[in-house]
Formats: C-alpha cells, structure tokens, sequence
C-alpha cells in the first residue's frame, strides 16, 4: 500500500513538473523576439467574454516583432466610434502610453496626417511618429469602414532625443450591428526603433496594448454619442 501511494506521489510530481516546463517553454516563446517556424496563422492570446474583446499574435517572415490584431464590439453605433479614433487630439486620453497627439495636414475629407508621441518606460528615449491616415467609408457595398494608418518617418524632420518609430502599418474595420452597436477588427505591426529596448519589452507591450487601448476606447465613446459635433470626415459613402 506505502509502496502505491509512493508511486502514486511520484506521478502527481512527474506530471507537475511536465506542466511546469510546459508553461515555461511557452512563456519564452510568448516573449522571444525571434521567428518559429510556421508563423503565418494568428494565435489566440486573451478573450474577454465580459468586454467582447478578443486578441491575437503572430510572428510573419521578414519581420522582427509579432503582429497583433484585435476584435471587439462597442454599444455604440459605427459613426460614434469612428469619430472617437478619429480625433487626433483626444489620442492621449485612451491610446496606451500617448503624451501628444495633433493633426498635422487634413488632405480631404477622407486623407489626412497627424503626429503621435509616446513615453517610454523605464527611463528610456521616448518614441513619436507622423502618421498617413486613410478613409475608405461605408457603403452598403463595402459593408464596413475601413482607416488605414501608415508610419510616414521622414513626413517631418526628427525631434532629439525622440526616436522615430520606422514601422507603423495598422488597419481598421468598423461595421455596425443590430440595435446600435458596433463591431471592430484591428490588425497591425509597429516598430518602435533604436537598439536600447529590450525585445521582450516591445512584445510585452505589443501584447498588452491592443488589449488595454481597445478597452479605454470603449470607455470613451460615450462622450462622443452625447457631442452635437459631426466628424470632420466621411465616414458613410454618399449613396
């Protein structure tokens, strides 16, 4: 009997300590900068039932850092959470880490750039970049609005001792639902430039900014279902 409940013991620990390398193994490639093999499909990383917020990863041939993409539903209807990504000013209210954002040039009605500054943790540089933004506005052809963000380093000279972001490629698509809401799909890869920031840093913040920026914008939709102001850009196609 003292002979089984040992040997019983013993696989209780083998197993443990399985799972433990287990979680370990996965905890390092959760934060390692470099590619594994197999690397175009998209990982789950966090549902949030309670939030209807879902996030994903992936590491992609030719890049250094993981892609993120992230999908939600908002309470409020598409215009209202357009306008909200929209303001250029309000950055810094929701967007995780952003000390200053302004528009820099409107184009038209569906084009424009504006600038963004992050702080960094931790003592190091803080990063900032100009940003190309395009409309592709809803129709019920389109079925969604799509705003496509693009890093454009060199749009204006540099700001010492900010390091300018080399890599911003991110795109949004807004589609409405049934009784006012709005769904969101958000995919992207971000650079953050020079060779002083740890990569399990930059992929930690990777992991936990869509997330965290996805919840704070949710929040601060509100305020723009109760503004009497329009968007200044167009977000519906003209039928």
């Amino acid at each position: 009997m003292k002979d089984r409940r040992i040997k019983r013991l013993l696989g209780v620990l083998a197993v443990c300590a399985i799972s433990a390398a287990h979680a370990v193994d996965e905890e390092d490639q959760e934060f390692a900068a470099l590619q594994y093999p197999g690397t175009n499909e998209w990982r789950l990383l966090k549902t949030d039932k309670r939030h209807a917020v879902t996030t994903y990863y992936k590491r992609e041939d030719h890049k250094i850092f993981r892609s993120f993409k992230v999908e939600a539903e908002f309470d409020q209807p598409l215009d209202v959470s357009a306008c909200q990504l929209l303001d250029t000013e309000n950055y810094p209210r929701w967007f995780m880490n952003a000390a200053e954002s302004k528009l820099l040039r409107r184009i038209s009605d569906t084009e424009f750039y504006f600038y963004l500054r992050f702080k960094a943790p931790f003592g190091l540089p803080d990063r900032d970049i100009p940003l190309h933004v395009e409309l592709m506005p809803y129709s019920g052809k389109s079925g969604a609005l799509t705003i496509r963000f693009t890093g454009v380093p060199h749009q204006i000279p540099a700001r010492p001792p900010l390091l300018r972001l080399p890599a911003w490629e991110v795109v949004t698509r807004l589609t409405p639902l049934p009784n006012g809401r709005s769904s969101e799909v958000t995919e992207g890869y971000v650079e953050p430039g020079g060779n002083t920031i740890p990569a399990w840093l930059v992929n930690y913040f990777q992991r936990q900014m869509p997330y965290a920026n996805t919840l704070a914008r949710g929040r601060d939709m509100v305020r723009y279902a109760k503004a009497d102001e329009r968007c200044p850009y167009r977000i519906r196609q003209k039928e």
